[in-house]
Parts: structure tokens; C-alpha cells; sequence
């Protein structure tokens, strides 16, 4: 059942919405187990709904559903705190899984578009099987790992030994799910009718789907992240490329052995990898462009070639990140220590007044980690390749989600020359507390 507060300001609201089917709708979804452990997404869906609904939609500014939905203080700065555009992020994500799942059947859809917070209802329609195949390629052998615990994520894994890695695994791969990389992308794919020409850091994204010719997206290989993690043992690009790292576990001698064989040979990314791919595609400015996704186990050194690519995670679970860090200034490292919750971000040329070394804090509350995005040419000078790389998943998520705002357009305009952005590097600062979002800045920047 839903808090009493909430049932409350469910009431007062639906009193002023009437008998409206589309607001009794809202209310339906609102107490839906996708929204019931989540007061807030509730009350945020409510609040923009019943302001939409009597005609006031005018003041759904990410201002006003901060201090009204959320609590923050009069006056708070958004910029800052980004809470009410976490919050629209998982909003629409549990909206798409609702009207996928349980309202299927439902009248209306509702559907909150990128770059505002006002719904849309819309009529009902059958989720295409196809949608657009022309512009979306996937690799339909690639699987997503969805753990729901960012504290076993294998980018933040603590290195086990063989005997106590068994039981570790044993407690955590039946809590992982297997879906199909498109599933769900026709519901997603409908949202592109609603959005708007460009998107709020438009400079960026049309540098990176400018060339017809395609844009390549790279999520991370989660497999490889945990075999790292229940082994201990670390690879390299090469070994990664030449698949000598996974031939070691072509053995099935213990039944531990055959456990590692069999994950060895999946191909997982992470719900957050597959989210940010998602919402990239969406943008208005991939519409017409030929966009390819990949598991960075499938990428071949061919694929590199493309002229514009988009990396996803860290080298612990991306080792193609590896071939353009010797080019760059700030590196994700995670073998200062056998323990890679300590991973680091190195900055290789201070300069006055910055810090050499930045830790990942994300042990207890408040968490706090760090994130790259980094903007290179690639191997053959004639496009781009984009990384967006966390010390963790809250990391990559953050900084994938801040890539895609306008809190990033004042870096960009600082970037640009000749109406083309220069290649350049970042380091953010994201904090949240018990899995809350909270705020992500620039910390550390370079322009070349």
C-alpha cells in the first residue's frame, strides 16, 4: 500500500482532476508495483500529471517539482543538484516497463518526453515488433546482466580466491537477469515522435552522429568485469583481443572451473550500459543515422574504424578504452590496490591547485565517485569517439545522463571553435546517498 501522505495528496489531487480517465490512469500506475517501493517517483508522476491535467503545465519547472515534489529548499540551486532530472530518467524507465508489462491493454499511454517534465497522453497503440530496422543494428547474442546492487558490481569488485569465490558466485548469479538487448526498444523507439529537434546538449551529439556512415556504441562487457572480480586476475587488451585471458578457464576439472568456462563464454553488459545506449539512439540528433551496439566482446579492431564511436565504461570492463589512454590526461586506474573498490582516477599533469589522485569513496554514506568523459579523435583521424567511464556504475550512469543535459552546455560553448568541438577531457564529481541521485559537477577539465 502506498504511504498515508501519499494517499492523501492522491485524493486532494484526484478531487481536482475529476473523473478523468487519463488521470485515473496516473493513479493506477501510481500504486502499480513498479512505482510502489518508490514514494517519490509516485508522488513525481502525480504531481506533473494533475498540473498537466488542470491546465497549469506551465509551471512544471524543474525549480517548482524540486522544492514541491522533493523537498529541497526555496530557491536551491538546479545546477547543483540534479535529483528532479535523476528522477525523470528512472520515471520514464518505469513507465516504459509499465505500459510493456501490466498496461499493455490500457486506453492511453503516458509518456514524459526528454527535455521537459510535461506527460503526454496518448492513445494506446500496439508495440511495433520491428521498429525502424534500417537504423538499428543489434548484436542479438548479447544479454544484459541486471544485479540490482550497485555494491557487487564488477567494476567494484573485491579480488576472491577459488574456494571462496565459488559460494560468493553461488549467492550472486541467481539474483542476475537475462533479457534480450531490444527488448522493450519499439515503446522506446515511439518516444523519438514526441521529442524535440535538438537535444539540450545538441553541439556534442551532432559531432557524434554527423557522418552518415554510422555510429558505433560500445557497452561494457560485464563478463569479463566478473571473472576479474571472482578471480582476482586482471587482463590486458591484448589478451583481452586474442581471448587468450578467457582460455584459461577452458578446463572442468572442479566444478568451479566449469562455472568460470560457462561465464567466460556469456556476453553481459549492465542495465545501466543498456539504459544510456537507449537513450543515446533516442536522441533526436541519432534520427536517420545508422547506429550499431555492441558488447565490447564482439567489437572487432575493424569496428574501430568507424567514424564515430561511443565507449561505455571503464577499462575494467572495456579494455578498448585502453588504445587512447596513453593520449589522455585523466585515467580510470584500478590496480593501485588488490582491492578495486579503492580504484582511482589519476590526473598525469596537475595543474596548480588540483589534486594528482582522486578516490573512489563509494564504501559508506555519503558515496562519492568519479567519472570521465572524454571526447578523442579516433584511430584514423576522420571522426570521434566519445568515453563515458565511471570508477563504478553510478559513475558511468551519472555521467552518461550528464553528457545527454544541458548542465553540459556551458562546457560545450567553452569547447567549441570554428562551430566544431575540440577534443577534450572531464572528470565528475557525483555523490548520492542510500542509491538517492544526487548532484554531479565538473571537477577537472582539459580542452586541446
Amino acid at each position: 500500500m502506498l504511504a498515508v501522505k501519499q494517499q492523501t495528496e492522491i485524493a486532494q489531487a484526484g478531487f481536482a482532476c475529476g473523473d478523468d480517465p487519463r488521470w485515473q490512469l496516473a493513479v493506477k500506475i501510481a500504486e502499480s508495483n513498479h512505482f510502489r517501493k518508490s514514494a517519490l517517483l509516485a508522488q513525481f508522476l502525480l504531481y506533473i500529471c494533475e498540473y498537466t491535467l488542470n491546465g497549469t503545465a506551465e509551471e512544471l519547472t524543474e525549480q517548482a517539482i524540486g522544492e514541491q515534489v522533493f523537498r529541497r529548499q526555496p530557491g536551491y540551486s538546479t545546477g547543483e543538484d540534479n535529483i528532479v532530472r535523476s528522477y525523470a530518467h528512472r520515471l520514464r524507465s518505469r513507465l516504459d516497463q509499465y505500459f510493456q508489462e501490466n498496461g499493455r491493454d490500457e486506453p492511453y499511454r503516458i509518456i514524459v518526453p526528454r527535455g521537459g517534465y510535461t506527460p503526454i497522453f496518448e492513445q494506446n497503440q500496439p508495440i511495433p515488433t520491428n521498429p525502424q530496422p534500417e537504423l538499428l543494428h543489434f548484436d542479438t547474442a548479447e544479454t544484459i546482466s541486471e544485479t540490482g546492487s550497485e555494491s557487487i558490481f564488477p567494476q567494484q569488485g573485491v579480488p576472491l580466491t577459488a574456494e571462496h569465490g565459488l559460494s560468493k558466485r553461488q549467492m550472486i548469479l541467481p539474483a542476475v537477469v537475462f533479457l534480450l538487448a531490444g527488448a522493450g526498444l519499439g515503446v522506446l523507439f515511439s518516444s523519438i515522435l514526441h521529442g524535440t529537434k535538438h537535444s539540450p546538449a545538441h553541439a556534442l551529439w551532432a559531432q557524434m552522429f554527423s557522418n552518415r556512415a554510422g555510429t558505433l556504441i560500445v557497452t561494457t562487457d560485464n563478463s569479463l568485469g566478473w571473472l576479474q572480480y571472482l578471480t582476482g586476475r586482471n587482463t590486458n587488451l591484448h589478451d583481452y583481443m586474442d581471448r587468450s585471458f578467457f582460455a584459461q578457464f577452458d578446463q572442468d576439472d572442479t566444478l568451479w572451473h566449469r562455472q568460470m568456462h560457462r561465464l567466460s563464454e556469456e556476453h553481459l553488459t549492465s542495465t545501466a550500459d543498456t539504459t544510456a545506449a537507449s537513450d543515446i539512439m533516442l536522441l533526436p540528433e541519432a534520427n536517420g543515422s545508422d547506429v550499431r551496439l555492441l558488447n565490447a566482446r564482439t567489437l572487432q579492431l575493424n569496428d574501430l574504424k568507424q567514424p564515430n564511436i561511443v565507449l561505455l565504461g571503464s577499462n575494467y570492463g572495456n579494455p578498448w578504452v585502453t588504445l587512447f589512454e596513453p593520449h589522455m590526461n585523466f585515467q580510470v586506474n584500478y590496480h593501485a590496490t588488490d582491492d578495486t573498490y579503492a580504484s582511482q582516477i589519476i590526473n598525469r599533469n596537475p595543474q596548480p591547485g588540483e589534486p594528482s589522485v582522486l578516490y573512489n569513496e563509494s564504501i559508506r554514506p555519503p558515496y562519492t565517485t568519479y567519472a570521465i568523459v572524454a571526447l578523442m579523435p579516433n584511430l584514423e583521424q576522420r571522426g570521434w569517439v566519445l568515453m563515458i567511464e565511471g570508477n563504478t556504475m553510478a559513475g558511468t550512469e551519472a555521467a552518461a545522463e550528464f553528457a545527454m543535459h544541458e548542465d553540459i552546455q556551458p562546457f560545450l560553448r567553452e569547447a567549441t571553435r570554428n562551430g566544431s568541438i575540440r577534443p577534450f577531457e572531464i572528470v565528475l564529481k557525483t555523490t548520492n546517498l542510500d542509491a538517492q541521485p544526487g548532484a554531479t559537477s565538473i571537477l577537472l577539465k582539459r580542452i586541446y
